[in-house]
């Protein structure tokens, strides 16, 4: 048995030559630097909290025993939690299987070449890739290896202790986990699994993380009109919010005065089409507390007027009739900020921030130090979302809060509408009938 000081040489030895031999520029590697089991433990715990990705996913198994040769090479798209587009092939044994099927929230599709259109299938037999990637991380016994670069990422390798019963039920493999998690952003790129003789492999790699938040089968094309759109700029923002859904590039034909777009689609309801031709827009506005009865200010605007500001608006946070505020006067403008951040709280909610653009971090904190403990109201496209109060936070995080408590379709809607920027107003919409 080697000692343990022996050990601790040894391990400082490689780290140092694979430190070297990963690049010239790495700095020395200090104790300091080296992340623990939490740092992995966290990672993977961030996978429900993603928005989406793209991932590309390859498994094998030799023939053992009664268990027949495995092989897979699959790729995809995930919108977290519930809706999958998968395709490749899966070799079981002698039999050769071509997947091209969808998973929306439990209702599954595949692709028949012969009619050339997407079908619904009989539920049950769908692979998850998202599931399987949770279940081989699932045992949770992480260790440190080292520093490596994934696709001009650096990250932190991790080996695990791999649940891969579902190639190997009987155990005999003595497979081997590693997972590549990214320094900046905390969360797994790869995850890869290796086997005593190469008995079996996994191996799946994350891209384009929370570039997109949903996911939708490409059905027959759905065609509707914008009458008043002239604008090349705004056609295009309102492809890209249509792209961030997950639909495939919308085709766009212009006409005098306006646009025809043609998304695939099952269907474009009318809130999800009032939701993408919305301005989004940003505003924040310094806020007072009622000393009047609520009803009283509803019903008589002048006193209204006379007694908070010819500014004065009387609003609800959203959902909330219980908390009214009186806005008073707008403190920040859509042009204040550089970008958005979508958050999942790990329980199915969603929060909204907005990140202060550089050229206003001064003002915002002399508005911090001015308006401490203020109460404010965030609005979007004109609606009060969140009232909440002004912080020290707001300098320190450089964002503030704009909504809590969203949910999924909610959500991912309103962010694909702050993404980006604003339209030049709200849109009208008029569906085309398709012709028999």
């Amino acid at each position: 048995m080697i000692p343990y000081r022996m050990k601790l040489v040894i391990f400082a030895l490689a780290l140092a030559a694979f430190v070297t031999g990963c690049s010239q520029k790495t700095k020395t590697v200090k104790k300091a630097d080296i992340p623990d089991a939490a740092t992995a433990r966290s990672a993977v715990s961030r996978i429900d909290s993603l928005l989406g990705y793209e991932f590309s996913w390859k498994f094998s198994r030799k023939q053992a025993g009664m268990m027949p040769k495995m092989r897979a090479e699959l790729q995809g798209k995930v919108s977290v939690p519930n809706r999958i587009h998968i395709n490749g092939s899966w070799i079981t044994g002698t039999a050769v299987e071509k997947l091209d099927s969808y998973s929306i929230e439990g209702r599954e599709y595949t692709f028949n070449p012969v009619s050339d259109a997407w079908e619904r299938a009989s539920s049950g037999s769908f692979l998850d890739p998202h599931e399987h990637l949770q279940l081989v991380l699932s045992f949770g016994e992480f260790s440190f290896e080292g520093f490596d670069s994934h696709h001009g990422e650096d990250c932190f390798v991790f080996l695990f202790k791999p649940n891969v019963y579902f190639l190997d039920p009987i155990e005999t493999s003595e497979p081997k986990g590693q997972v590549w998690i990214s320094i900046a952003r905390g969360i797994p790129v790869r995850t890869r699994v290796t086997s005593k003789k190469g008995l079996l492999s996994w191996d799946m790699e994350l891209s384009r993380i929370n570039t997109f938040a949903d996911l939708n089968v490409p059905f027959e094309k759905i065609t509707f009109r914008i009458p008043d759109i002239g604008n090349a700029a705004d056609i295009e923002t309102i492809v890209k919010r249509f792209l961030y859904l997950g639909f495939e590039q919308p085709s766009v034909e212009r006409e005098d005065g306006g646009a025809v777009f043609s998304v695939k689609a099952e269907d474009l309801s009318d809130t999800l089409m009032e939701a993408m031709l919305k301005q989004g827009s940003v505003e924040i506005f310094l806020g007072v507390w009622p000393t009047h009865p609520i009803y009283v200010l509803r019903e008589d605007t002048t006193l209204l007027y006379e007694e908070y500001g010819k500014e004065a608006r009387l609003l609800f946070e959203r959902g909330v009739v219980t908390k009214p505020i009186i806005s008073v006067g707008r403190i920040l403008s859509h042009d204040a900020f550089q970008e958005f951040e979508l958050k999942n709280d790990l329980l199915g909610a969603y929060s909204l921030y907005a990140i202060v653009s550089q050229d206003v971090r001064d003002s915002l904190s002399a508005l911090v130090k001015k308006k401490k403990d203020e109460p404010v109201v965030a609005l979007v496209d004109g609606s009060p979302m969140l009232i909440s109060n002004v912080r020290d936070a707001w300098i320190v995080e450089q964002k503030i809060p704009l909504a809590k408590g969203l949910q999924g379709k909610e959500a991912v809607r309103m962010y694909a509408r702050l993404k980006e920027k604003p339209l030049d107003k709200d849109y009208t919409f008029t569906r085309i009938e398709k012709e028999e």
